[in-house]
C-alpha cells in the first residue's frame, strides 16, 4: 500500500513548532568545524610547547646525566600523546561514555573533547547527533580556547544538517557564552528556545545573568535577577559573589547593598574574602550604610577578620556620620587589635559624644586619654568647646560637672580647666557676660585648679587667664595671675609675653612692656607681625618718652 505524502501546514507547524524540512533529509556527516577546531587548537596549544621543548633540548644535551627535571611543556606533550593514543583504542561505546563524562564536567578539557569527536566522527563514521554537537558546544567552556564564534558556527550547522538543537543543547550555549559574552549570539539562543516553546532552566537563567554581567550591562542583569526571583529560583552562591564584585567594582555599592540584605538569613555562606572586599572597597569609596552593614553582619559576628588600619578607617567614617553606636563597636574592636590606641582615636570619640551633647562622656574620654598619658592638643578639647557654646550657657555648671569627675577615680587634666576659662572669653566677647563675672568664675577656677587637676596651672592657663583679664579690662586681675605665675615659676612662652605687653599698652604703661619686649628678645624670640603692628598704631600718636622708647624698640624688628 502505498504511503500518503506528508502535509506541511500551518497545523503541522503549530503542533512541532520546532520542526524544519531539513529534517526529512538524512544529515550528511560534517567534519568542517572538528577539523577546523582541531587545527586552530593544535597552532595555538602545541606551537609554543614545542618551541620550549625544542630550546631546552638544546640548552641540555644529557638531561640525564645532571638530574634533570623534565620541562613542563614537555610533560603536557606526552600526556596528551598518551591522551591520543589512549582514545585511539577505545571502542564506540566507550568513545560515547567517554564524551558524556567530559560533558558532565564544568571543567571541561575541549582538547580531549575535539580528539573524541575525531575518533567518533572519521575514524568509526559515527553519523553526529545531538549529543555530539552539545558535547562540543560544552567545550568551549574553556576560557583559553572557546569561542562564540564556534558556537554560533555550530548551532548554524545543526539546522542546516537537520539536527535539533534541543532544550540540553541551547542552554550549553547559554553557558559558554556566559563565559565567552556575545550578546547577539545570546538572543539568537533565546529567540530559539521562545520559538520550540522552551522554558529557561534554573542554570538557564543564571547563565543568562551571568553573561549579562560579564558584559557590564548590570542594570539588565539586576532586571533578570528580579524576573527569575519572582519565579520562585533561588540564587546560587556563585552568582551572587560575582554580581557582588562587579557592582563594588562599578561603584554601585547602594545595589550591592541591598542584594546583600536580600540574602541576610544566608550570611553565614558568603565567604569571609568577599566580607573583606565589600568592606575595603566600601572604605576606599567611603560608602557608610555598606560598611556599617558588613560591620554588624560580618566582623562583629566573626565571618570575617579585619586589621588595625582598615579599623581605623571605619572609626573615622562612623565618627564622620554621628553614629554612636556604631562608633562604640567598632573602638572596642580596635582597642582589641590594638591596645596602644593613638590620641587620634580617642579624638574621634570625643569629637562623636560632643557633637550629640553628650559632653559627660566626651569629658571623660579626654580624662582617659590623660590617664593613658596621651598628649592632649587643642583639637582635643574644640569638639567640646563647640558643643558648649551651643547647648550650656552657664561656665560655673560646667566646671563643677569637670570637678565631680574626680570622684569617679579620673584625673583631670588642666586642659579642662583652660577650657572652661576659655569659655568665659567666648561668652564675654559675645556680651553673653559681664567682665566681672567673667573674672570671677576665673579666679575661682583657678582657686580650685591645684585640688582639682593635679599637675596645676600650666602656661596654657596662665594664657588664657591673661587674654581674659585683657578681655575684661581688668589688668590689677592680670597683675595678680603675673605674680602667681612666678610664685609657681610657671615658665612663660612667647604668647605670654606679647599677651603682657599689650595688656600694658592697652592701661599707658608703655614702660612695664619695654622691659617684657627686651625680655621677650633675650630668650630668643621676636614679636609677631600682628602685635608689632597693634603696638605701632598705639604708640605712633602718643607724645611719651617711655612710648618713644617702646617705638624705637619696635624699630628694631
Amino acid at each position: 500500500m502505498r504511503r500518503s505524502p506528508l502535509t506541511l501546514d500551518g497545523l503541522w507547524y503549530c503542533l512541532c513548532p520546532s520542526f524544519r524540512r531539513s529534517y526529512l533529509k538524512r544529515p550528511s556527516l560534517s567534519f568542517r568545524l572538528i577539523k577546523e577546531a582541531s587545527r586552530r587548537f593544535q597552532s595555538s596549544a602545541f606551537a609554543g610547547e614545542s618551541q620550549h621543548f625544542d630550546r631546552h633540548s638544546r640548552d641540555n644535551k644529557a638531561p640525564e646525566d645532571h638530574g634533570y627535571s623534565e620541562h613542563p611543556a614537555l610533560r603536557l606533550h606526552r600526556s596528551r600523546t598518551s591522551t591520543i593514543e589512549r582514545l585511539q583504542s577505545l571502542s564506540v561505546s566507550e568513545l560515547e561514555n567517554r564524551l558524556a563524562q567530559l560533558s558532565s564536567r564544568r571543567q571541561t578539557d575541549v582538547y580531549e573533547i575535539i580528539y573524541v569527536l575525531k575518533e567518533l566522527l572519521q575514524k568509526h563514521r559515527i553519523s553526529p547527533t545531538t549529543r555530539h554537537y552539545r558535547a562540543y558546544v560544552l567545550g568551549n567552556i574553556d576560557r583559553r580556547h572557546g569561542s562564540p564564534g564556534i558556537i554560533r558556527g555550530l548551532l548554524h550547522e545543526m539546522e542546516k544538517e537537520g539536527i535539533t538543537a534541543d532544550s540540553a543543547t541551547l542552554h550549553a550555549a547559554l553557558e559558554a557564552i556566559a563565559v565567552h559574552p556575545d550578546y547577539l549570539l545570546r538572543q539568537e539562543v533565546i529567540g530559539a528556545l521562545r520559538a520550540r516553546w522552551l522554558s529557561l532552566s534554573p542554570a538557564g537563567w543564571h547563565h543568562l545573568i551571568a553573561g549579562l554581567v560579564r558584559e557590564g550591562q548590570l542594570e539588565l542583569a539586576l532586571d533578570r535577577l528580579d524576573q527569575m526571583e519572582r519565579k520562585g529560583i533561588p540564587l546560587e552562591q556563585w552568582l551572587h559573589g560575582l554580581l557582588i564584585y562587579k557592582l563594588c567594582d562599578a561603584g554601585e555599592f547602594t545595589e550591592a547593598l541591598n542584594l546583600m540584605r536580600s540574602r541576610s538569613k544566608k550570611a553565614v555562606f558568603i565567604s569571609w574574602r568577599m566580607w573583606s572586599y565589600l568592606l575595603r572597597a566600601a572604605i576606599q569609596n567611603s560608602h557608610f550604610d555598606t560598611v556599617r552593614y558588613v560591620w554588624t553582619n560580618a566582623v562583629d559576628l566573626g565571618y570575617t577578620v579585619i586589621n588595625v588600619s582598615d579599623c581605623r578607617d571605619v572609626l573615622r567614617l562612623a565618627s564622620e556620620h554621628g553614629d554612636i553606636n556604631f562608633l562604640e563597636s567598632v573602638f572596642r574592636h580596635l582597642f582589641t587589635l590594638d591596645n596602644n590606641l593613638d590620641r587620634k582615636d580617642y579624638e574621634r570619640l570625643v569629637q562623636l559624644y560632643a557633637r550629640n551633647a553628650d559632653i559627660t562622656t566626651a569629658l571623660e574620654i579626654i580624662c582617659r586619654m590623660h590617664q593613658s598619658k596621651l598628649s592632649l592638643s587643642p583639637e582635643t578639647t574644640q569638639s567640646v568647646l563647640l558643643s558648649l557654646e551651643s547647648r550650656i550657657n552657664d561656665p560655673e555648671i560646667m566646671w563643677k560637672e569637670i570637678s565631680s569627675l574626680k570622684n569617679k577615680g579620673l584625673r583631670i587634666p588642666v586642659a579642662l580647666a583652660n577650657l572652661v576659662i576659655n569659655y568665659c572669653g567666648i561668652l564675654l566677647d559675645r556680651g553673653s557676660m559681664s567682665a566681672s563675672r567673667a573674672t570671677d568664675i576665673a579666679i575661682d577656677i583657678y582657686k580650685d585648679l591645684y585640688e582639682v587637676c593635679s599637675s596645676g596651672a600650666s602656661t596654657e592657663t596662665f594664657n588664657s587667664l591673661f587674654t581674659l583679664c585683657r578681655q575684661a579690662k581688668k589688668p590689677d586681675v592680670c597683675t595678680f595671675f603675673a605674680k602667681e605665675m612666678a610664685a609657681f615659676d610657671v615658665s612663660p612662652d612667647q604668647e605670654t609675653f606679647e599677651t603682657l605687653i599689650l595688656i600694658c599698652s592697652d592701661v599707658g604703661s608703655f614702660s612695664t612692656a619695654s622691659m617684657y619686649l627686651t625680655d621677650l628678645r633675650a630668650r630668643g624670640w621676636e614679636l609677631s607681625l600682628s602685635v608689632a603692628d597693634q603696638l605701632r598704631r598705639k604708640c605712633g600718636n602718643i607724645d611719651n618718652q617711655d612710648a618713644v622708647a617702646l617705638c624705637q624698640l619696635l624699630g628694631q624688628i
